[in-house]
């Protein structure tokens, strides 16, 4: 599946995204919070509909968040306004977007996204050079790979549908394999299970 069919993708699931966005971040949110500073100047990569980079801008100087998707993007921009949040900018872009200026964040967050490429170390990479010097990233990802019976059962439901191109894209990681992939660009210095996923945070190396 290509990026704008995965974007169509996207928009189609944005209002039903936006409902289950909310009872799944409150969690990943508060332990993000933890990590940032209220100077920070914050990327939110793959925002969605704005759930957490809303809740996120209260607590630091600035937030831009960007998504694939039109649809979920102004969803995040009516709730931003709803909520009368002025420090948050939200754009249609993808990480590798020329406005987003080398070493121009504090820190990066990458919520249910990195899962989504083939070239997750070319992204992590990218989103490294975007980083200022000790910089933060702060993921919450999907390791379909990791040893379950969830996730074999996940693996034998999603594989024929990425494969034939109802969904998207996404790698299966195992935890161990994840984090190779990060020690490359970063060192991890907390590490959690939540719920199904996992969350990380690293500081550029």
């Amino acid at each position: 599946m290509n990026e704008e069919r995965a974007a169509k993708f996207w928009d189609r699931l944005s209002k039903q995204f936006d409902k289950q966005g909310k009872l799944f971040y409150p969690a990943p949110v508060e332990n993000a919070k933890k990590y940032l500073k209220d100077s920070d100047t914050v990327l939110d990569f793959g925002c969605a509909t704005g759930t957490v980079t809303n809740e996120i801008a209260k607590h630091v100087t600035k937030v831009v968040g960007i998504d694939i998707s039109s649809k979920m993007i102004e969803m995040a921009k009516d709730r931003a306004n709803e909520l009368n949040i002025t420090n948050v900018y939200y754009k249609q872009a993808t990480i590798f977007d020329k406005t987003l200026e080398t070493e121009s964040f504090n820190a990066v967050l990458a919520y249910n996204i990195l899962h989504f490429f083939t070239d997750t170390e070319q992204v992590l990479h990218h989103i490294s050079g975007l980083l200022k010097p000790n910089g933060t990233i702060i993921i919450v990802t999907a390791c379909l790979k990791q040893r379950s019976l969830r996730n074999i059962l996940n693996r034998l439901f999603l594989t024929p549908l990425m494969w034939s191109g109802v969904i998207p894209y996404m790698k299966y990681f195992s935890i161990s394999e994840f984090q190779n992939i990060l020690n490359n660009d970063f060192q991890i210095i907390a590490q959690e299970n939540i719920s199904q996923n996992y969350f990380f945070v690293a500081k550029k190396k």
